[in-house]
């Protein structure tokens, strides 16, 4: 387990009881639907229990890249995060490199991933400025040096995600950066002859796994399964194309980034580890 993924996971032991309530207090969400607490409800169990995306399935290339990327002064955009996963890799790097005077700025539509960034922040004594806006009507052009978010593109319909990498090359300084992952959809993912199965395996894995965990969360293994059930029967990642279609979206960036197949959700899953930098 990496350094960043052992803060993270010590951290979810702690949390995700509470962003259940908050969740149930808080979601109000434009891009999945007028209420999103099915999902940010459950979104730290499932983390904490490991069977859904995260940018720890990508550990080594966000610790590299934010390390490589930041310096003192930055102004830093997490563009939508489930909880503060993002942050914390954003956060260690800024102290690794012993940095002054960096800003870090957290946006997303729904107000509980907000709560569960200052939670974090508060508990580890960080600064961090929290937004609650859509991307696409953020106005703040020219002012970031680096804006990144782990799988986040592929919440969005195919025909609004060239709107949001424009948004974000609006918001970027030049030669500012975009440091996220795309997953690539296969030619098999509309194939629904096993879905059900895959399904039913899934939730299962929950159940097995709540009961290895069970002093951290306050829901019986099949209280947990029902909750993972609606979770994977709504969650929805848009098929953005294969690799060339994604990086031609970036066209007015230059890119650099490397493929990498991680356990997924359901099956293993492809994504596009990518840095995208702003062309003068």
């Amino acid at each position: 387990m990496s350094e960043n993924e052992e803060i993270i996971n010590n951290s979810l032991k702690i949390s995700a009881n509470l962003m259940y309530d908050k969740a149930n207090e808080l979601c109000e969400n434009e891009i999945f639907d007028s209420n999103c607490t099915w999902y940010h409800s459950v979104w730290q169990y499932l983390r904490l229990l490991n069977v859904v995306s995260t940018p720890v399935w990508h550990d080594e290339f966000y610790t590299k890249e934010l390390f490589e990327s930041l310096d003192s002064g930055y102004n830093i955009l997490i563009s939508g995060t489930a909880d503060y996963s993002m942050l914390v890799y954003v956060a260690e790097a800024i102290k690794k490199l012993n940095l002054r005077d960096t800003k870090i700025y957290v946006l997303d539509s729904c107000k509980t991933p907000l709560y569960c960034c200052k939670w974090y922040a508060e508990k580890n004594n960080l600064i961090i400025n929290t937004v609650n806006e859509n991307i696409l009507k953020y106005e703040k052009n020219n002012f970031f040096d680096v804006i990144c978010t782990d799988a986040f593109l592929t919440r969005f319909d195919k025909k609004i995600v060239p709107d949001v990498i424009e948004k974000w090359r609006n918001l970027l300084k030049n030669d500012g950066k975009i440091i996220t992952t795309v997953r690539i959809h296969d030619k098999n993912d509309s194939d629904s002859s096993n879905k059900e199965e895959t399904i039913n395996h899934f939730i299962n894995n929950v159940k097995l796994k709540t009961v290895e965990n069970k002093k951290y969360i306050k829901f019986s293994p099949e209280q947990m399964a029902d909750l993972a059930e609606n979770y994977i029967r709504k969650m929805k990642s848009n098929n953005l194309g294969d690799e060339k279609d994604i990086l031609n979206l970036f066209e007015k960036f230059s890119t650099k980034y490397n493929i990498k197949t991680v356990k997924g959700e359901l099956k293993q899953t492809k994504y596009l580890e990518l840095v995208a930098k702003k062309e003068i």
